[in-house]
């Protein structure tokens, strides 16, 4: 592999969680990029899921069937059980139908296609993280049917089977198609494949966002308040969640008497971190337009994870270590 064609995606690679947050500030900065991308979101979602996809190492899917009954049961419970609870709880309550919509969408959305890296960034299980990534999204099309059949709004307007197809599609293909290049394209990448694959993985993510942030900058020059609440609301979807699921495993291993391991703490990336780009790539328009403020905030706490979340995750380990006996 020639050095000019790797270098660039090796310091990428080392930079990760900088590029990712260039990819944010570029996003707000220049919204008119999203015009370009955003009609080719589909196309984007496939080749984050195949490069994602060209990075698992077949020995980190070799699980005991425990372990591989646990990763399905952390999947139901994500994707199945937990937007359930939002779309009941909200229901109760005194919120407007496009929240409810909202944010029960979200959690009814499997992993993000970066949660390995970000995993490997924060020290954690990289191998459980691409595990949970490929369980959650190859059954998101069976957990979201009966979600998004709760919510008139996007039933009425939608075919909720071919919304199925679609995802499954998008999976299929870039699953498929990782499965035949992988061998012939990490034997060209050489012995640095996994970070150049990590490198091309973070820039494409940084380039993704582009596409999902242009709603932000014209509320933001007229009604900088409204975002400011809107960003509030993502920040406590996505690190709330996580942080209370990273809380929950950490009693959980200080009653045992021990500290959280980096395995049983994977699950909190998910648990946040939804990838709503296979809803965006599957749903009519005129459902998913009024999301998109919240869609382009969301990504926020998501591209920050990495930065917020490694050093409570250590605090968290530190703390349990300290406590146990």
């Amino acid at each position: 592999m020639p050095a000019s064609f790797a270098t660039p995606f090796l310091i990428i690679a080392r930079h990760a969680q900088w590029v990712l947050v260039a990819g944010l500030v570029g996003g707000i900065a220049f919204p008119a990029t999203a015009g370009v991308l955003r009609p080719h979101i589909p196309e984007m979602v496939a080749v984050i899921l195949f490069i994602s996809a060209l990075r698992i190492e077949v020995s980190a899917l070799h699980v005991t069937r425990r372990q591989a009954v646990t990763d399905i049961a952390v999947v139901l419970m994500l994707q199945l059980v937990t937007p359930l609870v939002m779309f009941v709880i909200l229901t109760a309550l005194p919120v407007p139908e496009l929240w409810r919509d909202i944010l029960t969408v979200v959690y009814a959305g499997a992993s993000i296609s970066g949660a390995p890296a970000f995993a490997m960034l924060m020290g954690l299980d990289g191998g459980r993280a691409m595990r949970l990534l490929i369980i959650g999204t190859t059954l998101m099309p069976l957990t979201s049917f009966p979600i998004l059949s709760l919510l008139p709004n996007v039933a009425t307007e939608t075919s909720l089977w071919v919304v199925s197809l679609k995802l499954l599609g998008l999976i299929g293909i870039a699953g498929i198609a990782a499965l035949l290049f992988r061998r012939p394209v990490t034997r060209a990448l050489g012995e640095q494949a996994p970070l150049i694959l990590n490198g091309m993985n973070t820039l494409a993510l940084a380039i993704f966002v582009l596409a999902l942030m242009d709603a932000i900058q014209p509320v933001l020059l007229t009604d900088p308040l409204r975002v400011l609440w809107v960003l509030v609301i993502a920040c406590f979807a996505n690190l709330g969640a996580q942080i209370l699921h990273a809380f929950i495993i950490t009693l959980r291993a200080r009653a045992q008497g021990r500290s959280p391991t980096a395995s049983e703490l994977t699950p909190a990336i998910p648990s946040g971190n939804r990838n709503l780009a296979l809803f965006l790539a599957a749903l009519p328009v005129g459902v998913t337009a009024p999301w998109l403020l919240f869609i382009g905030c969301f990504q926020v706490p998501m591209y920050l994870t990495p930065l917020v979340m490694r050093p409570l995750l250590r605090w968290l380990q530190g703390s349990a270590a300290k406590a146990s006996p």
